[in-house]
């Protein structure tokens, strides 16, 4: 019998599948704690674009934390949460299976 998959878990396995989801969290998990313009740079086919709105997507999620350090110029970092980190893990679990 399967267990009912709650609409949280949906939206987190959604966003999980999403194009560079699992390369964004890596490039964060690699970094420890990183600026847009780092990981910009980590992964360059991706655009600024579509960084930006998985960034927005797994911050929502609470996939990965976003801070603004107040200094000039202004900076926005990102570091995994605990709930990324989970998922990072599993992707470890998947490989497991090969």
């Amino acid at each position: 019998m399967f267990a009912i998959i709650s609409d949280q878990s949906k939206k987190t396995i959604k966003l999980f599948a999403a194009k560079w989801s699992i390369d964004i969290l890596v490039s964060i998990n690699d970094f420890k704690v990183t600026g847009f313009n780092q990981l910009n740079q980590s992964l360059p086919s991706l655009s600024h674009k579509v960084l930006t709105e998985r960034l927005q997507d797994m911050v929502k999620d609470s996939m990965i934390s976003r801070t603004v350090v107040e200094r000039i110029p202004l900076r926005v970092i990102y570091k995994l949460s605990p709930k990324g980190q989970a998922i990072l893990e599993l992707c470890t679990k998947l490989n497991d299976f090969d």
